[in-house]
């Protein structure tokens, strides 16, 4: 995963979310945290963007 991709949310049960965003930033570490700007923000910070580890996120559409 890269600054520039497209990805979804799985949510805690483990279902994947219908919610889209781009990856922003990615956070080095050994979680690979990556920061997320969200297309629809409902309940996330006021900005929308959030970190979320690698494991949470599916890559729907690589950048180039």
């Amino acid at each position: 995963m890269k600054v520039g991709d497209l990805v979804r949310y799985k949510d805690a049960s483990g279902r994947w979310s219908h919610w889209k965003g781009i990856i922003v930033r990615c956070i080095a570490g050994t979680d690979k945290r990556k920061v997320v700007a969200w297309a629809n923000p409902t309940g996330a910070s006021t900005d929308g963007n959030v970190s979320y580890t690698e494991a949470q996120l599916e890559v729907i559409n690589e950048s180039r």
